[in-house]
């Protein structure tokens, strides 16, 4: 009887011992796709600096009660700001507008 509880106690450390060793690695793991879910984030939104060409990909609302043409969708970056964790990209459109948008809804006018 005692042979099998020190068994027992040894069966139990060894599977204590390699619970550990997993929840090392599950936390590696999980660090690593996290740095990358972070990575991919950041290439996907496109990177702008004053005076840059954008074009707006989102929806416009219908201003001043006329139809949306060209030159609401494009236009040149007059500044960028910080709001939050967001940032804003504020644009003076071909039609003298200024608004502004998130990077995620601009695309790099070519």
């Amino acid at each position: 009887m005692p042979n099998s509880i020190e068994t027992i106690i040894s069966e139990l450390q060894t599977l204590q011992i390699r619970q550990s060793e997993l929840l090392l690695e599950l936390e590696s793991i999980n660090r690593q796709n996290k740095n990358k879910k972070q990575a991919s984030n950041e290439r996907k939104t496109p990177v702008f600096k004053e005076g840059d060409r954008v074009r707006i990909i989102n929806r416009i609302n219908k201003y001043l009660g006329r139809i949306i043409v060209q030159k609401d969708r494009v236009g040149t970056v007059t500044k960028i700001t910080q709001a939050g964790k967001e940032t804003k990209v504020h644009i003076l459109t071909d039609n003298h507008i200024k608004t502004w948008r998130y990077p995620r809804n601009l695309a790099i006018e070519k």
